[in-house]
């Protein structure tokens, strides 16, 4: 029982705080961006448009797991939270306002 709490809290020290959680996401994105896309595009015609398309879900997949680190900030770094209440706040507003502006000037309707 006492080596799972130790262990729980070090795993928890490495991840602290959201913009922990942010930068170890962009880096996941950015590691698939870099080497699953390629990888994944192997064995399509030139023509194909695999890796555009893979990489516009990545970014969406990106945007909207922005948004669900935000949200559920205030239930896993409560602590964090209450002194930080700002950058929870903030980043699932810009974000989602800014993919909508995107969105709407790309389609011209809200195709999310």
């Amino acid at each position: 029982m006492l080596d799972n709490n130790i262990k729980k809290k070090k795993m928890l020290g490495y991840i602290n705080n959201p913009l922990r959680l942010y930068l170890l996401w962009i880096i996941i994105l950015l590691l698939f961006s870099f080497t699953g896309i390629p990888l994944l595009s192997i064995g399509h015609a030139e023509g194909e448009e695999v890796p555009a398309t893979l990489l516009g879900h990545t970014i969406r997949l990106g945007v909207w797991g922005f948004v669900i680190i935000s949200l559920m900030s205030p239930l896993l770094f409560w602590r964090w939270f209450r002194k930080n209440k700002y950058i929870p706040l903030v980043v699932p507003i810009l974000i989602l306002t800014f993919w909508i502006i995107i969105v709407y000037k790309s389609h011209g309707n809200f195709a999310f």
